[in-house]
């Protein structure tokens, strides 16, 4: 018995319409950078290991996400090699931005039985 596709609706849709499937890809885990996150020489090593990665895809641009002390080194080393990593853009400080809001409302909130 063939296991089910990870696609299993796209594939059957490409199927049913004469289409070529795509093989299937596979996600893997990197090995951790065992440094501390805060250096930058970390930041660099994760940011020349994501241009590897986004050319051995055939990607033209990478979409980094951080949080607000990560993003900041990801900003200055991107400055200071910037004809290297021109290709990278940031998604940062979203997820910290939304936090702090939510545990503004909590803090508001904390007396109202909620």
């Amino acid at each position: 018995m063939n296991p089910i596709e990870f696609g299993g609706f796209n594939t059957k849709l490409c199927r049913e319409q004469g289409q070529r499937v795509k093989p299937a890809t596979k996600a893997v885990y990197l090995p951790l950078i065992d440094m501390n996150p805060a250096h930058p020489d970390s930041m660099l090593t994760a940011m020349t290991d994501a241009q590897r990665l986004m050319k051995e895809c055939g990607q033209n641009i990478t979409i980094l996400t951080n949080d607000q002390q990560l993003y900041r080194l990801a900003v200055n080393v991107k400055l200071v090699y910037q004809e290297i990593f021109f290709w990278i853009l940031y998604q940062g400080l979203v997820a910290c931005t939304c936090l702090s809001f939510i545990g503004c409302v909590g803090v508001l909130m904390a007396d109202s039985g909620l």
